[in-house]
């Protein structure tokens, strides 16, 4: 089938794709493959999404969803997913643990496992310490009208020291008051700080 979220692992050895992309309903599949050798991995549980990196102390794991879906309905969406944790070495997976029991954040997780980041179609942060979920990217932080649409795409959380984003929407025809100007779907990528301020945007 197809492969959605490739990514590769942090010693270059290994790339992790799964089957559904961001927003889809379903099962999905989350596979590894040795870079190396091309020997595929299949992470054998019900459903796993849009795996992301992270090393630990040397050890590297995969974080994923269980649940793809959008996170529009916020509280049926905290309900129906989860996200899991899995170490990954040459011999394969071992045992899934679940690091969040209510949401699938699937944007990414940041170097201190302190932040996590679910992107469609709320922009959201976990915040581990506080246990508290913030939706970003609302009016009037976003430079829009308040009926103009907040969604957004594509999230990706750094797994750098510093914990930002990176982020699409879908545009806006008036002037924005963030960026000056009007602009199209996906035209701009936008970068944000953890606490929800809009640092730069790139054109694309």
């Amino acid at each position: 089938g197809p492969a959605f979220h490739p990514v590769i692992s942090p010693d270059g050895r290994y790339l992790a794709y799964s089957s559904k992309i961001e927003g889809a309903n379903g099962e999905s599949e989350t596979r590894v493959i040795n870079l190396y050798t091309e020997e595929s991995y299949k992470l054998d549980v019900s459903s796993a999404g849009i795996p992301r990196w992270r090393e630990v102390d040397g050890k590297i794991y995969l974080i994923y969803g269980d649940n793809t879906s959008s996170n529009q309905d916020f509280n049926e969406w905290t309900n129906k997913g989860k996200t899991w944790s899995v170490e990954f070495d040459a011999t394969g997976f071992g045992t899934p643990e679940v690091i969040l029991a209510e949401g699938a954040y699937t944007g990414g997780v940041d170097s201190s496992g302190r932040y996590f980041a679910s992107g469609y179609t709320q922009l959201r942060t976990y915040d581990i310490n506080s246990e508290k979920s913030t939706r970003h990217f609302q009016y009037p932080d976003h430079g829009k009208i308040e009926e103009a649409s907040d969604q957004v795409c594509n999230v990706s959380l750094s797994p750098g020291k510093e914990a930002e984003m990176l982020f699409l929407d879908f545009g806006y025809n008036e002037k924005s008051e963030v960026t000056g100007d009007s602009y199209g779907i996906h035209a701009l990528i936008f970068r944000m700080g953890i606490e929800g301020e809009i640092t730069r945007w790139y054109h694309v």
